[in-house]
């Protein structure tokens, strides 16, 4: 389960990716001097609580340096003036903070777009990558120390792509492990390619455990963990077939009778004859099917086929609502479904049946 620290995270990282679709050409990376005055009027926005004293002195004096007429003012207040000129500071450097996280999001899209061509069997969502990019970024901008000079793009690309891969890695198998788990796997796995550059050759599992410092018999459990993940597969795995059939297909399922069979490969072909020939606009049986994940496809979401059709994703919402309204009634007529079955009955429930 997530902790509040990221859902919040992830949180501003959907109103940052949205504000970017809608505004993407007037977003550029700011230059190293840009960077550096925007960062230092948004470090206020990490100004709270369980920060120490001198990290909240430091904080405010980079604000002052960046607004002088603030620093003015603050100086001169008495207390109470003071608590309200820093809440509203505060305030102003998180606008910054957004802008500054939306004018880097492009370095995001583009870091995440190069490890997903890595990695195109996997048929993961380029929006979901990009996402745990964003969070990166943000992971980046607090724990960036200004007062090294360093390039904040450069120390960025780091944080972006270590999510975007451990995102990745995680996500990219039908067996989810747990991060107790999966944090001695990403340490073994680091020192073998560590060593593997180095030798020049395919690492043994002793020179591994030598490496790590840990027992021989630990690492043999990690390959054998390695080998089992890496080789699992679904039954849904498409196979290289023109028909469209899956893996699941080709294994007999012994608890299913032939009557079964027989009635859901009929129910199946019934299902999608009235799909095709149902009232429906070709932007409506689209929508319909992008939704539903029919056909094999995956689910999209309304801002993705927003996209595609060109309108908004109240406007896909709209017209999702009565494709379904149509192809219902067309259901009812075939008298596939009961009469009271409705557009409140989602088509994916009754899709599971197919």
């Amino acid at each position: 389960m997530e902790s509040e620290y990221h859902l919040k995270l992830r949180k501003l990282s959907d109103n940052i990716y949205n504000d970017y679709l809608n505004n993407e050409t007037n977003h550029s990376i700011y230059n190293k001097a840009q960077a550096t005055k925007k960062l230092k009027a948004l470090k206020l926005v990490f100004y709270n609580d369980t920060c120490d004293d001198t990290i909240k002195a430091k904080y405010l004096d980079y604000y002052m340096e960046v607004y002088p007429r603030f620093k003015k003012n603050y100086l001169k207040a008495d207390d109470l003036e003071k608590t309200k000129l820093l809440a509203s500071a505060i305030d102003h450097a998180y606008e910054i903070y957004e802008d500054f996280l939306t004018h880097n999001l492009r370095l995001v899209v583009n870091i995440a777009l190069k490890e997903i061509k890595k990695t195109p069997h996997l048929n993961l969502d380029m929006i979901d990558i990009i996402q745990e990019g964003n969070i990166g970024l943000m992971k980046a901008v607090e724990k960036y120390d200004i007062e090294t000079g360093n390039a904040f793009s450069t120390y960025a690309i780091w944080w972006i792509k270590a999510c975007v891969k451990e995102y990745i890695l995680s996500n990219s198998h039908m067996v989810h492990i747990s991060e107790h788990v999966f944090k001695p796997i990403k340490e073994y796995m680091t020192a073998r390619d560590y060593l593997f550059k180095t030798l020049k050759e395919k690492p043994t599992n002793q020179q591994i455990a030598d490496y790590m410092g840990i027992p021989l018999a630990r690492v043999e459990k990690m390959a054998y963990w390695i080998h089992s993940y890496f080789n699992i597969r679904s039954l849904n795995e498409p196979v290289l077939d023109e028909n469209g059939y899956e893996l699941g297909d080709f294994i007999i399922d012994d608890e299913l009778a032939t009557e079964e069979m027989v009635e859901k490969k009929m129910f199946q072909e019934e299902f999608y004859d009235v799909l095709e020939n149902a009232d429906l606009s070709e932007r409506e049986k689209d929508i319909l099917i992008k939704r539903n994940s029919l056909y094999n496809t995956r689910k999209y979401i309304l801002e993705e086929l927003g996209q595609i059709h060109g309108i908004t994703r109240e406007r896909i919402r709209q017209v999702e609502k009565r494709a379904n309204e149509k192809f219902a009634k067309a259901l009812r007529d075939k008298k596939l479904v009961p009469a009271s079955y409705t557009r409140t009955q989602k088509v994916k429930k009754l899709s599971k049946h197919l």
